[in-house]
């Protein structure tokens, strides 16, 4: 998982990363989840507030070569994973445990264990835990340049650590697909909803 080493150069500090790690393999010791092998990743996505803005993402695999992508991302209570989208990855993210309040195209929902929201490409999307919350995401691979931020300092950051320079507007949604793409999606009431089931 190349990619996964990539990103780990984006993680937040030693010091805090040691206090959330703890923070996760408690909440995923209780739940009874195994975790994959591979290092979590800790982000706070360069604004330095990992407690209010960040997230804990454990890969289970990233084979862009194979066309998938699966991993956990961890949240606690208020903390954010901030507006963006994805000119490439389609993502379903499915409730493990816990709640989320999730935005898409500027609707808000809160998804429940054991409910899943597909996310097309390019629309806007970000997500809050409620209380301790973990989700898997199932999607195309993840390729750390295909993340585009409405927050212009974690787009800067993220350039800046990718090391590449800043290129013209970063938040341009992509056109809609032949498949109907963000153009069908914004037409549905909420976007980007596969399946919402309750438990």
């Amino acid at each position: 998982m190349k990619e996964l080493d990539f990103a780990q150069a984006l993680s937040v500090s030693p010091a805090v990363s040691t206090k959330a790690l703890k923070t996760f393999r408690a909440a995923t010791r209780r739940w009874k989840i195994a975790m994959p092998a591979a290092k979590p990743l800790v982000s706070d996505f360069g604004l330095g507030d990992f407690s209010r803005t960040g997230l804990i993402e454990a890969w289970i695999a990233n084979e862009e070569a194979a066309g998938y992508c699966g991993k956990y991302m961890f949240l606690t209570d208020g903390q954010e994973c901030p507006l963006h989208h994805h000119k490439v990855k389609h993502e379903t993210f499915f409730i493990v445990r816990g709640e989320f309040s999730v935005s898409v195209d500027g609707q808000r929902r809160v998804l429940k264990e054991g409910q899943s929201l597909a996310i097309l490409p390019g629309q806007v999307h970000s997500f809050r835990g409620i209380g301790e919350a973990l989700m898997l995401e199932l999607s195309m691979p993840c390729v750390v340049r295909d993340n585009y931020f409405e927050d212009p300092r974690i787009m800067a950051w993220l350039r800046a650590a990718i090391g590449e320079a800043p290129a013209g507007k970063t938040t341009e949604k992509p056109k809609a697909s032949r498949s109907g793409g963000t153009a069908a999606a914004a037409r549905r009431p909420f976007p980007g909803i596969s399946r919402i089931s309750p438990r």
